[in-house]
């Protein structure tokens, strides 16, 4: 592309223009850009300021409806020089001096906004603007002599009347333009010639530097000396564009003082600070406003290119020094380019400097990149010196606020002794007299006298208007002041102090907004503020000192009562200035960690904590604080206690005496030191709410008071604490509800065991359990014993006392002492019947439990009741039961005495372990067995005694053999009994029967099925055990001497039906089953051989393998296939040719040759040897043979094959052939060696040479295009030069195997000594051996016969023919009008070659030598062998397109290649030479009289659409109506046009042309008549177009030959598909442009071809290659693997090329993993993207979808084989295609 730029600017001839511009136009778009009000008096205002004038006088003169006629705008500054006169005349052409902020020369144009043509007089000249249509001039002229104007005036009549500004807009505007005008110090207004409105600036206060106090030890110097980068301070931008240090120092003293000489010499760069005034006279009216202002000067460095886009765009070199100004405004601070803009700051601080505006200066230029880093890098200086502003401002305030400290002390603590003592009658405290002289006092009345520091004067003025609210946040603070005061509020009574409204008013300048329109300048002068001193965070005020703001801490919630003062903020100053200590300060609050500090360190009294418990359980509830964090804090506090002024960590502390609790009733009862004091309690509400206490539990406080010395030393002197304390457990207790026994439980384990209980009749306690109650049931036992009871003066219910242990009967070893006085020993029942009724204690229990009182049925001697079972009669059977001796033989597991038992611990059943090794026993007989089974059968259902248990076990290992069961032997079926029966597991036995022939266990129950799912028994085996089984049985059976038929028998009917139908055989559990021989099979012979399944079959129709003679689905499943395979007869037959051969015949033993043909099984992992060196394909002859592939010949050419009888052949069957081809075999046409030899002398200009000649030279085109094989190179140029010589005699020799022939023929091709291509030819000649000649000459390889049939077919038949069969004559062959010499000669070769028919098959005599020519060879014979290597020069690239359509236009061809005017008759003879079937009386009166070489070149141009009277059809084709023309006429307008300059133009008809439909092509309409490219703007004639009424109807006959043609056409082409290159395609992108036929398309068309990068990866299983992208390893990863989809996708083209009858060999698979090709077609093979096939097809490959997708894809790149271009032709063929073979495709699709 750049050369192309280069080639075009220098270019010669070019014509310059130059570029106008509408000036008009362009200043409406300039004005347009300044739609903001006044926009014209700023921009002049701006240049009286650049001219340093001091005054400026606006002039309104208006009519009587007060509307502006004329405005006048006059300075006094520096008249106007001649470059200032030529700027003003130029338009963007603005001041260069870098100190001036005019940079685009346009903001003077904002006169025409008001006025239309402005007049300028300035000095003595004038200049008048003067509109000319769209162009503005100007006239410049010098004043009269003597007439000079010292004040330059701009005089503005208005375009349009219009109204007065108001006023107070317009004072305002004009005020803020003088904020920083250097020069220009006083703007007035006159009105109708009187003065209405008059603004003055001056200088009220001097510019000062600011300077630091000289004391010592002040916070800035201590914290300079204590931060190690404090000094760092930076006054740099990011860029480096702008300093505010000077060369010798960088610290911030340096830059905050300056030097004792003074600004004038100072060298550092320093802060100085001035006061200014604006008066205003508004109508006699006067009012003024004090400002002060902060400037300093920073250096600029800036780079070189960056200096000089700026300059680029301002037209101005960048200043060396900026001047950066900031003015502390009432409200929301602009940025002033010269004059205010409308970009705001963020803050309350007017900011000025040099920013590069856009062109209409209400904004800075943020667009252009390097505008915009010089407008930022500004920004952030402005930023920085905000920065050190502020930092010197508070430093100032610290030393007055530190002096003031003491007195704030004091009136603080009176202020709060006065709230002590008056909570009834409070007072506000008043504000000072000097505040409230101060909000009367006037805004802008200012002495103007410095204060200390100077700073603190400005922050009173940059704060103007938030003074009101400082006075209301005070006030509210006084409202404040009230006795139920909130903790989490607390009331600061002192008023706001001078030191602190001061603070906050600077505070408040410096709280930021967003900046608008473009937040990013409120970003750079954050940046900027932040960049100066980044490691010292801003200042603020704290109650104590002013600090840094990472130091100090905000208030939060009350916290600030508990917390250390000195860092902490007044609630009143935050308040006040939020977004500063937020945004700016980013000042922390305080939180618990600050807290915690303080707490530490400190010792609270008890009045102190009631106050910080009551603080934080309103700050719990409010905010909620972390566990963690609240238990730190616990941790933390200490107290004094004021009793025993002990200290006391509250930590300690963790229970608390619930108010509605029992114990907060006796407040004598004595507490453990863990709860917390219950005097402190009362006076904090909602303590429990703290998560540092619990509410003291019963069983805490139950445990403690058992420890007590009243409840454990048993003395008289505790009586009443111990009746007390009794009293409020006993009420606990009945407080209880669903917790009543484990409080029991635990008082009883508390106090049972210890002397605690009152006696009844004494005062000293016992323990309870030796107690007893007054009851009836201890009146039985009085007459064994005496008993103390319990105190009747103990309030305490029995049940209570019952469970601390006091007893209401005997104990129970007194019981079991006298069972034999009370006769209970032999007989339990009694016994049992009194311990169930009377209450008894857990250590009762576990007595009763565990001593041995009962006794057993069936033994002598007592057990305890573990060792016995309840009677049972279903545990008669199990012989180790011991049972209970009771009355009765039963007891119900359900009665009152059986559940007592069994609460004991007596046995209900025995455990199934021990059931189990019982029923092991062999011993046992068969009834007890039966009623072991059926016990645990009963118990071993869902929800069963046992079940729970036995599933457990049977997860485990499970070791008990205890199920009968019977095993069969299946080789001896008949021996076998049933009879024997084994004890196994239940994992070894089976409750199918059918499993018996396997050799399996049998359960034998009476319910077989029942009792196997009971005991968890399998019905069949697993898939592995079940093929374990077989394989042993297989095993025996080898070994076994038994007779072969019935082991034959064996598997056939029991065996395979078996492990068919009963068997869940797993698919992984067979695969080693395949490599065994288990399958048997009786031989011929009645003998038995083994078999695996891959050697047998269920079918073969050739029985040359073994046949299984019943079908098994086990046996299919396992690998044995229904019929023998393709690949199994093809190893068959490489293993044993001979064998298969003399079992089959050659008859079967061919029709198994062409089985594998039509399915070829290759096996490219195979070694291919293993084929080669086989003989095992046979031979076509009476006694076929074997032979090797390599040994015969394919017969490709049947002349060939007459010539060499005696060689192995194949047969002659396509599919053979084929097959042979692929295993080796070589074509005849290959294998033969040929030669010519030609005798006598040889001519060149013979006729037949001259004739063949130009046939050959006009048709090159055409046999260039339509052949399909690759081509040689420089082909077409070859055709153009060849040269053809006549002999008398032409000899062929062919060489095979030793044997030579020799043969006739009448044309071959050779080279002349020059190494020219040379056909040598005979006369008469045979087409079709010229027709090889040329096809040896041009095609790569040997011409085939049906090379040499068609390049002989297209050479002889006439065009005519040609075209009605559908080849592109008329787009491809240039019919050249003949010499006028030549015509008779070509007249004769037309009949000579009429004659020349010569059969090459024949073996006719040499024909007699035709006559010789001029020039001769002397007589000799000469022998030429063929050699490709000799025609080398002479080859082109194979994918060599046709030379483009040739422009057959007629007067480019007569302009081009003039002749002399041939004999009319010879004309009209070449025209009928084209035509042989055209009427010759059309012919004859459509050329007429004198006709023309174009005449003859538009007739057979119309002639060629087919539609023109055939011999004998003019009456017919003629209309009825005769011309006074004649004939020619109307021929010619039949026809449908005429010829350039005929007498004759027939008019242009709209009528849609009707062609007669092409047999290759479709029909489109004719484009219309484009002029000629050297006759533009001429009319021409159209193209003679077909008229649809005069022509005759085609016949159908016709139309049926084309549409063969066609078919023929698409078959041969398909036929002629070249085979796929093995190593890969490497090729670029490609444009293809084509030029379309008429008819066809408008113009060119263009085709992108797709670069490929393809290498060679490998083959599928049918032969089909298979590339990767070149490179690219994530595609060979890919055909890795997913060789399944590679498989399917070569499955559906292998069969697609079947429909198609497309070979194999010209079909690939690639895989491109980025581009977007489904297929391409190289060299005409075809391949396609599996890519595609998988993301669309993988699912289902073998769909209709998936075969009608692929089918028309293969459709389309075959229409590539004769059309490159995708266009309308390329349409039309692969339509043809694709209804072509859609009848095989159907057929395809019905058998799948």
């Amino acid at each position: 592309m750049s050369s192309l730029y280069n080639s075009l600017r220098s270019a010669e001839n070019q014509q310059l223009t130059r570029v106008e511009v509408n000036q008009r136009a362009l200043i409406d778009k300039i004005l347009a850009r300044y739609a903001s009000e006044n926009a014209i008096f700023r921009e002049l205002l701006q240049n009286s300021n650049d001219a340093d004038a001091t005054e400026a006088v606006i002039e309104f003169t208006t009519n009587e409806q007060n509307l502006v006629e004329q405005a006048v705008y006059k300075n006094n500054g520096m008249v106007f020089r001649e470059q200032d006169w030529s700027r003003l005349q130029k338009i963007a052409e603005g001041n260069p001096s870098p100190e001036k902020v005019g940079a685009f020369g346009v903001g003077a144009y904002t006169m025409f906004s008001i006025c239309e043509e402005p007049v300028v007089v300035s000095g003595d000249s004038s200049c008048c603007f003067v509109w000319k249509g769209d162009a503005l001039w100007c006239k410049s002229a010098k004043l009269p002599e003597g007439e000079y104007h010292s004040w330059t005036t701009f005089i503005l009549p208005s375009r349009d009347l219009y109204p007065l500004p108001v006023w107070k807009d317009f004072c305002s505007f004009l005020k803020a333009s003088l904020t920083f005008t250097a020069s220009l110090k006083h703007v007035r207004v006159m009105l109708n010639d009187k003065e209405y409105l008059s603004i003055t600036k001056t200088l009220v206060q001097e510019p000062r530097l600011i300077q630091i106090p000289k004391s010592k030890g002040t916070w800035w110097t201590t914290f300079n000396a204590s931060n190690s980068n404090s000094e760092g301070v930076t006054t740099t931008t990011p860029k480096g564009v702008f300093s505010l240090m000077g060369p010798k120092s960088n610290t911030i003293s340096a830059l905050l003082t300056a030097s004792k000489s003074g600004p004038t010499s100072n060298s550092i760069p320093a802060i100085y600070e001035s006061v200014q005034r604006i008066s205003v006279m508004l109508d006699n009216a006067l009012t003024f406003q004090d400002a002060r202002c902060v400037s300093a000067l920073a250096h600029t460095n800036i780079p070189s290119d960056m200096a000089r886009r700026m300059q680029r765009v301002t037209k101005k070199d960048p200043p060396k020094t900026v001047k950066v100004e900031l003015f502390f405004a009432h409200d929301g601070g602009r940025i002033f380019i010269g004059f205010r803009t409308s970009q705001s700051t963020g803050l309350s601080v007017h900011v000025s400097a040099p920013f590069i505006p856009t062109v209409e200066r209400e904004a800075m230029d943020l667009q252009d990149t390097a505008l915009r880093l010089y407008n930022m890098e500004l920004l952030e200086m402005a930023g920085m010196l905000l920065r050190l502003t502020l930092e010197q401002a508070m430093y100032v305030l610290r030393d007055d606020w530190s002096a003031g400290a003491e007195s704030r002390q004091i009136l603080e603590q009176k202020l709060l002794k006065e709230r002590e003592l008056s909570r009834e009658k409070r007072k506000l405290v008043p504000r000072d007299t000097k505040e409230n002289s101060k909000e009367d006092e006037p805004e802008g009345d200012d002495d103007g006298k410095s204060t200390k520091g100077g700073f603190v004067g400005f922050a009173r003025f940059m704060a103007l208007g938030v003074k009101k609210k400082i006075v209301q946040v005070v006030g509210s603070v006084e409202e404040m002041l009230d006795v139920d005061n909130d903790l989490l509020n607390p009331n600061d009574l002192r008023p706001l102090d001078t030191i602190e409204e001061q603070a906050i008013e600077l505070m408040q300048s410096f709280c930021p907004v967003p900046s608008t329109p473009d937040p990013l300048v409120g970003t750079c002068l954050a940046q900027g503020f932040a960049r100066c001193l980044p490691s010292v965070a801003p200042p603020v005020l704290t109650r104590t000192s002013v600090v840094p703001a990472d130091q100090a801490r905000l208030p939060h919630a009350g916290m600030q009562s508990f917390c250390d003062s000195d860092q902490v903020i007044r609630q009143v100053v935050y308040d006040n200035a939020t977004e500063y200590h937020n945004v700016i300060a980013q000042c922390r609050r305080l939180n618990f960690q600050d807290l915690l500090l303080t707490l530490q360190e400190k010792v609270l009294s008890e009045k102190e904590l009631l106050h910080l418990l009551q603080w934080l359980v309103q700050y719990q509830q409010r905010y909620g604080v972390e566990g963690t964090a609240m238990h730190r804090l616990k941790d933390a506090i200490t107290f004094r206690q004021e009793s025993t002024h002990e200290v006391v960590r509250l930590s300690d502390l963790l229970f608390l005496v619930e108010k509605d609790s029992i114990l907060s009733n006796h407040e004598s009862m004595p507490l453990p030191e863990t709860v917390f004091p219950m005097r402190l309690q009362h006076e904090i509400k909602h303590l429990n709410r703290l998560p540092w206490f619990q509410a003291l539990d019963d069983d805490i406080w139950v445990s403690f008071i058992a420890e007590h010395n009243a409840m454990t030393e048993g003395k008289q002197l505790g009586h009443k604490t111990r009746l007390e304390v009794f009293q409020v457990i006993c009420e606990m207790y009945q407080k209880k509800r669903s917790q009543k026994e484990a409080f029991g439980r635990l008082c009883a384990n508390l106090l049972s065991q210890k002397p605690c209980l009152p006696v009844e009749g004494r005062e000293t306690p016992e323990r309870p359990v030796d107690l007893y109650l007054d009851s009836d049931d201890l009146k039985l036992f009085e007459t064994l014993g005496t008993f103390d009871k319990v105190s009747s003066a103990l309030n305490m219910t029995e049940e209570f006392l019952l469970i601390l242990g006091v007893r209401k009967c005997v104990s129970i070893d007194f019981l079991l002492t006298h069972l034999d006085t009370l006769n209970w020993s032999q007989n339990p029942r009694p016994l049992i019947e009194y311990l169930r009724k009377v209450p008894l204690t857990p250590t009762d229990l576990q007595k009763l439990k565990s001593t041995r009182y009962l006794p057993s049925k069936d033994s002598v001697g007592l057990f305890a009741p573990s060792e016995l079972y309840l009677p049972n009669a279903h545990l008669e059977c199990f012989s180790f039961c011991r049972m209970l001796q009771w009355e009765t033989t039963a007891l119900s597991e359900q009665s009152d005495a059986g559940l007592f038992l069994i609460k004991l611990g007596m046995k209900l059943l025995p455990p199934l372990a021990e059931v189990l090794q019982y029923m092991t026993r062999p011993d046992l007989a068969p009834s007890l067995r039966n009623q072991c089974l059926e016990f645990l059968a009963d118990r071993l259902a869902p929800r069963g005694h046992y079940h729970a248990e036995y599933t457990k076990m049977m997860q485990r290992q499970f070791p008990y053999k205890f199920l009968p069961c019977t095993v069969l032997d299946p080789l001896h079926e008949s021996n076998s009994s049933l009879s024997d029966v084994l004890l196994l597991s239940p994992q070894s036995c089976y409750t199918e029967k059918e499993c018996a022939i396997m050799g399996f266990p049998i359960l034998q129950a009476t319910d077989t099925q029942l009792y196997g799912n009971l005991f968890c028994c399998r019905s069949q085996p697993s898939s592995e055990g079940a093929l374990r089984q077989f394989q042993l049985i297989v095993d025996q059976c080898k070994k076994a001497p038994v007779e072969d038929r019935r082991i034959f028998a064996l598997f056939e009917k029991k065996l395979f039906p078996y492990l068919s139908h009963h068997a869940n055989l797993e698919p992984s559990h067979l695969r080693p089953l395949q490599a065994i021989k288990f399958i048997p099979l009786l031989n011929s012979d009645g003998k038995l051989q083994w078999y695996r399944p891959d050697q047998v079959f269920f079918h073969s129709t050739d029985n040359i393998f073994p046949i299984v003679p019943y079908y098994s689905p086990f046996l299919a499943s396992i690998g044995v296939q229904q019929e023998v395979s393709t690949k199994e007869i093809f190893l068959k037959m490489l293993d044993q040719p001979a064998q298969l051969l003399e079992q089959l015949g050659p008859t079967q033993y061919r029709v198994l040759l062409r089985r594998i043909a039509a399915n070829p099984p290759f096996d490219w992992t195979l070694n291919r040897r293993r084929w080669n060196d086989v003989a095992f394909l046979l031979t076509d002859a009476e006694q076929p043979v074997l032979r090797k592939a390599s040994d015969i010949y394919v017969m490709d050419n049947s002349f060939l094959g007459r010539l060499f009888p005696t060689i192995n052949k194949a047969p002659h069957e396509t599919d053979l052939e084929a097959l042979y081809t692929q295993l080796g075999s070589l074509l005849l046409s290959q294998s033969v060696e040929r030669r010519f030899e030609y005798a006598g002398q040889s001519q060149t200009k013979t006729a037949t040479c001259s004739l063949l000649h130009d046939r050959c030279k006009e048709r090159s085109p055409l046999l260039l295009s339509v052949m399909t094989r690759p081509l040689v190179a420089k082909a077409a140029k070859l055709l153009q030069e060849i040269q053809f010589y006549e002999a008398q005699h032409l000899l062929a020799v062919y060489s095979l195997e030793g044997t030579t022939k020799r043969h006739a023929t009448t044309a071959f091709l050779s080279t002349s000594k020059s190494g020219n291509a040379v056909i040598y030819v005979t006369t008469p000649f045979d087409w079709f051996d010229v027709g090889n000649a040329i096809g040896d000459l041009i095609l790569k390889g040997r011409c085939r016969l049906e090379d040499a049939f068609f390049l002989s077919s297209l050479l002889e038949a006439p065009l005519e023919q040609l075209r009605s069969r559908g080849f592109p004559v008329d787009r491809i062959v240039a019919i050249e009008p003949p010499k006028i010499d030549s015509i008779n000669n070509q007249q004769q070769s037309v009949e000579l070659t009429g004659k020349t028919k010569l059969n090459s098959s024949t073996d006719s005599p040499v024909p007699e030598t035709a006559r010789s020519s001029e020039s001769s060879s002397p007589g000799r014979i000469e022998t030429r062998t063929e050699s490709r290597a000799e025609t080398s020069p002479m080859t082109v690239p194979n994918n060599s397109t046709p030379p483009p359509e040739p422009d057959i236009d007629s007067t480019k061809a007569i302009e081009s290649n003039p002749i002399n005017p041939p004999d009319d008759g010879a004309l009209a003879r070449i025209v009928m030479e084209m035509f042989p079937d055209a009427d010759p009386e059309f012919v004859n009166s459509a050329l007429g009289a004198h006709p023309s070489l174009e005449d003859v070149q538009n007739l057979t141009n119309q002639l060629s659409c087919g539609a023109y009277p055939k011999v004998g059809e003019l009456n017919n084709f003629s209309s009825t109506d005769k011309s006074k023309k004649g004939l020619r006429g109307r021929i010619g307008r039949a026809l449908g046009g005429g010829r350039k300059g005929s007498k004759t133009t027939p008019p242009l008809t709209t009528d849609t042309p009707h062609t007669v439909p092409s047999p290759v092509l479709p029909t489109f309409n004719l484009p219309q008549v484009r002029p000629h490219p050297t006759n533009r703007g001429s009319k021409l004639s159209p193209k003679p177009n077909h008229v649809h009424e005069n022509a005759n109807p085609v016949p159908p006959i016709h139309d049926c030959s084309n549409h063969q043609g066609l078919e023929r056409l698409l078959q041969q082409t398909v036929r002629q598909s070249n085979q796929v290159s093995s190593h890969g395609i490497e090729s670029a992108p490609t444009t293809l442009t084509s030029s379309l036929p008429e008819g066809l398309d408008r113009g060119d068309t263009c085709d992108v071809i797709p670069g490929q990068r393809l290498q060679a990866f490998g083959s599928t299983r049918n032969g089909l290659r298979v590339f990767s992208w070149k490179d690219l390893a994530s595609s060979t990863q890919f055909l890795a693997q997913n060789q399944n989809v590679l498989d399917q996708f070569s499955i559906v083209l292998e069969r697609l090329a079947g429909v198609y009858d497309l070979p194999l060999k010209s079909i690939a698979i690639f895989h491109d993993p980025m581009g977007q090709t489904i297929a391409f077609n190289a060299n005409r093979s075809l391949h396609f993207n599996i890519r595609f096939f998988h993301s669309l097809h993988a699912a289902q490959p073998f769909s209709v979808a998936c075969y009608s997708y692929w089918y028309v894809t293969i459709a389309h790149e075959l229409a590539h084989h004769l059309v490159s271009a995708h266009n309308k032709e390329h349409g039309f063929y692969t339509e043809s295609y694709t209804s072509l073979y859609l009848p095989r495709l159907t057929d395809l699709l019905k058998g799948l």
